[in-house]
């Protein structure tokens, strides 16, 4: 269902900006975007806090990370201060075991002596106490870094939420300041270049012309086919459509609605504004035609 009279279509190709919203470090341009486009201060803190929020969780994942492979081995097995304890196996095999015995030195006597020493040596109760210490203090740091990273996708999942929640608000007032007559208005004046002071000048000398020239004013609810014939730019073929919607909708509620039904060009839109009014609706009386042949008296 559209939100706004200018179809699916138009409000789907203004949707697309919110693709930025599924990436994490990116979810804070469809705020800057919708604040781009209408201006509110609302879009505008959004993504300002976004941007901060962004920059908060990556570092503090940062931190978490490189604070966890920081850890040595000795470290995380808490042997780090009774490493200097533990049974060396160059005392037992000589600094040039592997050159003297090769891949055999596991087969040696004085190896066996070697395994059996350090099994001990890691069974001690002291050394125990020191490992079961090491590895809480690892899974605390592991603990950190995963919370720190869900934290941060919960925090983007919201941040996705938000912008499609303001989608349809951003939409309407969208709508309603890029009119089909104001976007061929502002492409106009870009590439003829026209600044403030000349469209200033240009309004000043077409209210001149207006009071000069006598404009014909017409109701589009009320005109009938010659009279609506008569404005410039309009066929025969538009004519028979504006009528046959306006008798199909009880008459017109605005001249958007005119130009919509007739898909008017831009500048057909810009030359007729002026000189098009929305009166009240009455049936003609008249009869008319549908397409299918048959003909209809109108009460």
């Amino acid at each position: 269902m559209a939100l706004t009279n200018k179809g699916t279509k138009w409000e789907n190709k203004n949707s697309l900006f919110l693709v930025w919203g599924f990436f994490p470090i990116l979810n804070c341009v469809p705020f800057f975007h919708m604040n781009a486009r209408i201006e509110n201060k609302k879009y505008k803190k959004l993504a300002w806090a976004s941007v901060v929020i962004n920059i908060i969780c990556i570092v503090s994942i940062i931190i978490t990370m490189v604070c966890t492979v920081q850890i040595t081995y000795y470290d995380r097995m808490g042997l780090y201060d009774y490493r200097d304890t533990a049974p060396q196996i160059e005392n037992y095999l000589g600094y040039n075991y592997y050159d003297k015995y090769g891949s055999d030195y596991n087969k040696q006597p004085e190896y066996y002596e070697y395994e059996k020493d350090y099994r001990n040596w890691s069974n001690s109760e002291e050394i125990k106490v020191a490992s079961r210490h090491a590895e809480d203090v690892e899974i605390k740091w592991v603990y950190i870094d995963v919370m720190t990273i869900v934290i941060y996708f919960v925090f983007n999942i919201i941040i996705l939420i938000l912008a499609f929640f303001e989608r349809p608000k951003y939409l309407r007032e969208l709508a309603k300041v890029y009119s089909a007559s104001d976007v061929f208005k502002r492409m106009s004046n870009v590439k003829l270049g026209i600044t403030d002071k000349s469209n200033e000048k240009r309004k000043e000398t077409d209210l001149e012309k207006d009071s000069n020239e006598k404009r014909i004013i017409i109701d589009i609810n009320s005109a009938s086919e010659e009279e609506l014939s008569a404005l410039q730019g309009l066929t025969i073929v538009d004519v028979k459509k504006a009528i046959s919607y306006r008798n199909e909708n009880n008459g017109f509620n605005s001249i958007d609605e005119f130009f919509t039904c007739i898909n008017a060009k831009p500048h057909i839109i810009v030359t007729l504004e002026k000189q098009l009014i929305v009166g009240e609706y009455k049936f003609s009386k008249t009869e008319k035609a549908d397409n299918s042949g048959k003909r209809m008296l109108d009460l």
